[in-house]
């Protein structure tokens, strides 16, 4: 057997960067139980070497935060965050479908994967990104999108990730060069009607617990901004 297929596993798990997502801790958020029905749909997202630890997927460098790695579990998050930010929704009915986190490094990884390599497939592909990731926020580090209402929109740009898989890719012209990016998705319904949002953070983190951290900001602040925009 050629030895540079040998090899091939080997290098993907090295250039991988083995980014380290630690578990999302947002303990102390509380509030009334009855409101909230949780109904959340699994995702089937690759493991780790198909996908995020894989330099040849679309997905490399993007991880989906599992449920085991929230603290406490999603729906508490949701309902306790909800609360803080509208409390007159204790008076509503909500169903819960939809709370999914991606955090997405792909551009950091492909670059120091390119350096690694010497050239090659990551080269080109971090080149291209690195071309298509000097954009900006201008003054404000979330977006928040309505889908259908703002998201999908027309673009001629490749995505960060798998182009509209709806997981954690982004367009890069949202986002500021140099930064990772947390890819948040929220569905639910209040009284029947029917609520679906995405949100981009975007951070410089340096350590793990500085990942840990920008992480559970990003859910905070999206769910404070989602919760302004409810008119109930």
């Amino acid at each position: 057997m050629d030895k540079k297929l040998l090899l091939a596993p080997v290098l993907i798990i090295l250039l991988s960067g083995c980014v380290a997502t630690a578990p999302v801790n947002m303990q102390g958020l509380t509030s009334p139980k009855s409101f909230l029905v949780s109904d959340i749909k699994n995702v089937d997202y690759p493991g780790f070497l198909a996908a995020a630890g894989n330099i040849y997927s679309c997905r490399y460098g993007i991880y989906y935060k599992t449920p085991s790695e929230f603290n406490p579990p999603r729906d508490v998050i949701f309902a306790g965050l909800l609360y803080k930010y509208l409390p007159v929704i204790e008076k509503h009915k909500v169903v819960l479908t939809q709370f999914d986190v991606y955090y997405n490094t792909r551009l950091k990884q492909l670059h120091n994967a390119s350096g690694a390599l010497g050239g090659g497939v990551a080269s080109s592909i971090a080149l291209d990104a690195s071309r298509r990731g000097n954009y900006g926020f201008m003054d404000k580090n979330l977006l928040v999108d309505s889908v259908p209402e703002t998201f999908p929109f027309k673009t001629e740009e490749v995505s960060v990730g798998c182009d509209n898989a709806n997981e954690g890719e982004y367009f890069p012209s949202r986002v500021s060069g140099g930064h990772d990016v947390v890819v948040s998705w929220f569905k639910f319904s209040i009284d029947g009607k029917e609520y679906h949002f995405r949100s981009l953070y975007q951070f410089q983190p340096e350590t793990k617990d500085a990942i840990q951290e920008g992480v559970a900001k990003a859910i905070d602040r999206s769910l404070r901004e989602i919760s302004s925009k409810l008119k109930i």
